[in-house]
């Protein structure tokens, strides 16, 4: 059985990018990680590296847009031990890319799926538990991107602003139950994911450095946390200006992305 002491964390996407880093950051004794991930081989290496750090960790394989597979994931973990935190941070990116005009609705409905429906259906899962406990954190990582619509992302845009606006009005219905829900956005860090994006990217941070302003931002249970804190007072003032003013000042922002990359 584990120690009265111990606390659960539950980390989504944990296989590489901001989610290993956080993996990483957390572990040490006392500390119980459920990690899970698209891709065996790099989270079983997480894995490897946090229990050497002192956690006990908890893996699985499981696809975020499956709502049956995270739910019995989610349960499975509960029944190991109460769920304390949960960093929703799976996702994927996605453009119109280099050669064409728009994105496939294959790439959308794939993306979407990642992005805003598995975001939804780990909050949805965990949520029930976290309320009749009668405590929880959930902290969910959205983007920068969340704010303008970049005509050479548009889905990715689209997901991330969905979230946005979901996370948002649950925030407010759980103020009543003592459960913490913070949103974090970040700008570029420098992941696997991130690598696709070859238009400039300004004040790129390292993972490790993410990983640790959002478990600040856990810490200090926030409300909302962007970063670098410049590009997220920017990117929300461009979201507010007038469409035609937004027309000028988007081109210049615009994500160019390189598909082929892994």
């Amino acid at each position: 059985m584990p120690k009265k002491n111990t606390k659960c964390i539950v980390i989504t996407g944990a296989s590489s990018g901001i989610g290993a880093a956080l993996a990483k950051f957390y572990a040490k004794d006392n500390v119980t990680l459920a990690l899970c991930g698209r891709n065996l081989v790099r989270l079983e290496a997480v894995g490897a590296e946090c229990e050497r750090l002192g956690a006990k960790v908890l893996l699985s394989v499981v696809n975020v847009s499956n709502l049956a597979e995270v739910n019995n994931w989610i349960v499975k973990v509960n029944d190991n031990q109460s769920i304390d935190l949960v960093h929703v941070n799976a996702g994927i990116t996605g453009g119109v890319g280099i050669g064409r005009d728009f994105e496939s609705a294959e790439d959308v409905s794939n993306l979407l799926s990642t992005n805003l429906i598995g975001a939804t259906n780990t909050i949805g899962a965990v949520i029930k538990f976290m309320v009749k406990s009668g405590k929880g954190q959930i902290v969910v990582t959205n983007s920068l991107a969340g704010y303008v619509g970049f005509p050479g992302s548009p889905a990715y845009c689209a997901s991330k602003a969905g979230l946005r606006i979901y996370c948002e009005s649950l925030q407010r219905s759980l103020k009543s139950k003592n459960i913490i829900l913070t949103l974090v956005y970040p700008g570029y860090v420098d992941s696997p994911m991130s690598r696709k994006v070859i238009s400039a990217k300004p004040l790129t941070k390292s993972v490790d450095y993410a990983a640790k302003l959002i478990a600040i931002a856990a810490t200090k249970k926030k409300r909302e946390m962007g970063f670098p804190y410049p590009m997220w007072i920017g990117v929300r003032l461009l979201g507010i200006l007038p469409v035609f003013l937004q027309n000028i000042f988007v081109p210049i922002f615009d994500l160019q992305m390189d598909m082929s990359q892994d």
